[in-house]
């Protein structure tokens, strides 16, 4: 067949020749005319070849590109790379020309495993709303379907799981490897991508924070501590114990009763009867083995709770006083101090109940509160002023005024002295730093005006990030200020709860337990899941 096709091109090569040489013009030189090659001469076969695979296959050049494209492609074989070192350097020229012959297609990438086309048509009637509470966001929706159903699947399996799967991650979502040293290890538009990425993630992570956050307190409402056995009227004191799960209630139902603390069935373990004894304040002393308790008369009890003794503390010897109501206990264990009328304080010895002291203060008494290490005394009066007491000389050593305080109502001193907490009767919280301590006129970090009436309790916990504030004078009010941020959580009380007027209140010794003694009787119980301790 090629030689067919050969000696037709030859036949036709001749014939254009000899039309070329008959129609040349005349010239005194006489062209001659060209010979038809034969088939025995070599080098006209050669080229006669080369000019037949051009017009059958199209050209030598363009086979050779072909087949170092597929070449490329797929990988050289051994040994071939010496051999075509100049055949590609010939290519190279062509290679531009050649790109819209020889392209390849693109792969098809992969699709998560939740991209599904019938997911489109699956939908959530509103019957449904009972199994599937959780996606429904607002109680005006009907009926969920297409790509806001998958959405909110795929952040509520996000929220229970963490984050993706890897097996459902694509590559592009895996972490790459870190590069070799002495190279750099990602480009500054890298990291920003990681950041993004870690940011549009919404489900939870496997390490929580060790702060306390600022926007949400995350705590749950248990069982009440005393549900098995509520006080009848209202309880005066509420407080954990320093080492065990124990809390006291006491009340003017003449009644101290202990509870066991486990945050779901808070068994009850004693109550103690104080015949025609009222109880104004109980308080566990500083070791948790006896409870202090006093009244409106002049005498007090203190309760042993290894032995099981009440003994009976008579009128202090050298003091006129009719009543003692309220006290505090020094956290080294040394001092009991109460409170006595016309600005007096009676500093007593903790072990042996006897009077040490005599302190003086301007004014009426409205509140107290020792420093964490006992060192120092602070009181409050009704003129808003705050003295501090050095308990060792038994002096006052200085003294500032609360800022915008008509009347003193509590004051609450945070660990190591980081923050003093001074309540007034208009429901002003005033928070400030170890300058009150030596500045006569002191500004205040903050003012949490949060409450309309006065503030009776306040209560620091043990890392200094939470600040519990109430009012016995008005129905739910209780705040929990977070620090040092000063904003009050929004969360708490829970809308519509019913709370009571919160007499008193205490924080457990590693902020697991919030308590708070009400009108009704009751000590409700909160559990802040941010501290994993008692």
């Amino acid at each position: 067949m090629l030689r067919r096709a050969k000696k037709r091109l030859n036949q036709v090569g001749a014939t254009e020749e000899t039309d070329v040489s008959v129609k040349a013009p005349r010239s005194k030189k006489t062209v001659k005319k060209d010979i038809i090659p034969t088939l025995g001469d070599d080098e006209r076969e050669d080229a006669e070849e080369e000019r037949l695979a051009k017009a059958v296959l199209g050209g030598e050049q363009i086979i050779v590109n072909s087949v170092f494209d597929q070449r490329n492609k797929f990988g050289k074989s051994d040994g071939s790379d010496s051999d075509s070192s100049s055949d590609e350097e010939d290519v190279e020229d062509g290679d531009d020309s050649l790109d819209h012959q020889t392209g390849v297609l693109d792969k098809e990438k992969s699709k998560p495993a939740w991209e599904d086309d019938d997911d489109e048509q699956i939908s959530v009637p509103e019957e449904a709303k009972g199994h599937h509470n959780v996606l429904w966001k607002t109680h005006d929706e009907s009926k969920l379907e297409g790509k806001e159903l998958k959405k909110r699947l795929k952040s509520q399996f996000e929220k229970t799981v963490g984050s993706t799967p890897s097996w459902a991650q694509l590559k592009s979502e895996k972490k790459k490897p870190l590069k070799q040293t002495g190279e750099e290890s990602e480009d500054d538009s890298d990291s920003d991508d990681d950041e993004n990425q870690f940011l549009r993630r919404t489900g939870d992570y496997l390490t929580s924070s060790q702060q306390l956050p600022k926007n949400s307190l995350n705590y749950q409402k248990v069982r009440n501590a005393n549900k098995e056995r509520p006080t009848e009227g209202r309880i005066s004191s509420v407080q954990f114990h320093p080492s065990s799960q124990v809390l006291l209630t006491a009340g003017e139902d003449q009644n101290l009763i202990l509870f066991q603390i486990d945050g779901k069935l808070n068994p009850m373990i004693q109550t103690v009867h104080m015949e025609r004894f009222p109880i104004s304040r109980a308080q566990f002393s500083a070791d948790g083995m006896e409870v202090i308790m006093s009244s409106r008369f002049r005498h007090f009890f203190v309760y042993d709770m290894i032995g099981g003794n009440i003994t009976r503390i008579p009128n202090i010897k050298g003091t006129n006083e009719k009543r003692m109501m309220t006290f505090e206990v020094s956290p080294d264990g040394r001092y009991v101090a109460f409170s006595g009328s016309y600005g007096h304080v009676y500093l007593l010895s903790a072990k042996n109940k006897e009077l040490i002291d005599v302190l003086k203060m301007n004014g009426s008494v409205s509140a107290m509160a020792f420093t964490s290490d006992g060192s120092q005394l602070l009181t409050i009066g009704d003129d808003g002023e705050v003295y501090v007491w050095d308990i060792n000389t038994r002096n006052c050593v200085h003294k500032f005024i609360d800022e915008g305080c008509i009347k003193g109502t509590s004051i609450a001193i945070a660990r190591n002295n980081q923050y003093i907490a001074c309540g007034c009767d208009s429901g002003v919280v005033n928070i400030y730093d170890q300058s009150c301590l030596t500045q006569a006129h002191p500004k205040p970090l903050k003012s949490v005006m949060n409450m309309v009436t006065a503030a009776t309790s306040a209560k620091f916990n043990h890392t200094n990030e939470l600040l519990a504030t109430s009012s016995r004078f008005t129905q739910n009010i209780c705040k929990l200020v977070h620090l040092p941020s000063y904003q009050v959580f929004p969360n708490f009380p829970a809308f519509g709860e019913r709370m009571g007027c919160a007499d008193s209140l205490d924080i457990s010794p590693h902020s697991g337990y919030l308590t708070i003694g009400n009108s009704k009787g009751e000590a409700l119980l909160y559990r802040l899941k941010h501290f994993s301790d008692y």
